[in-house]
């Protein structure tokens, strides 16, 4: 049941991931132009920006997927220029930590809300199927076949042990119930 409210709740939020994803190509796309312009004519512009494709492969494979692994291209910009350095730590953040963090956040909330909305359709099934079997239970008590239930069987079947244990399983107040049977 776990890997099927997982696999619901991507599947509610594809488009929302779609979107994420979409942003995350245009910064990425964005980040690659101002690199290569950035950085054309130096070393670090050489061997990791030297066209806008490459540095978009940089960018994605070094600075948003890398993890731990893009610390060496943050160093060699810093080495570079300090501003170098700067410039890919803030794409760091905001490629990494802002719209992965955003997507984590998106599939995280979706799935809990998914697995809220089917909790509370499994209450309702219950009580559906438990209003069903008391409404059995009560026309079985129907002496008179009527499909009524007067005042002298209604009471007939608040005393019995069945009828009160069904109607505390649905949070009926039996004794209340009983109280106010006579209006």
């Amino acid at each position: 049941p776990e890997l099927m409210v997982i696999i619901h709740g991507l599947s509610r939020a594809l488009r929302a991931i779609a979107v994420v994803l979409l942003l995350l190509g245009i910064v990425v796309y964005v980040g690659a132009i101002v690199f290569t312009a950035a950085l054309d004519g130096s070393e670090l512009g050489k061997e990791w920006f030297p066209n806008v494709p490459t540095s978009m492969g940089t960018l994605l494979l070094e600075c948003t997927l890398s993890g731990s692994r893009g610390t060496a291209l943050m160093r060699a910009a810093w080495k570079e220029h300090p501003l170098s350095g700067m410039m890919v730590l803030g794409f760091v953040l905001t490629a990494n930590l802002t719209m992965l963090g955003v997507l984590t956040g998106l599939l995280v909330q979706t799935v809990k809300t998914v697995a809220e909305v089917e909790k509370e359709e499994k209450a309702v099934r219950t009580l559906v199927d438990s209003l069903d079997y008391l409404w059995r239970h009560v026309l079985t008590h129907d002496y008179d076949c009527n499909s009524v239930i007067d005042l002298d069987e209604f009471k007939d079947l608040l005393s019995l042990k069945q009828t009160a244990t069904l109607m505390r399983s649905l949070d009926v107040d039996v004794e209340g119930l009983a109280g106010v049977a006579g209006f």
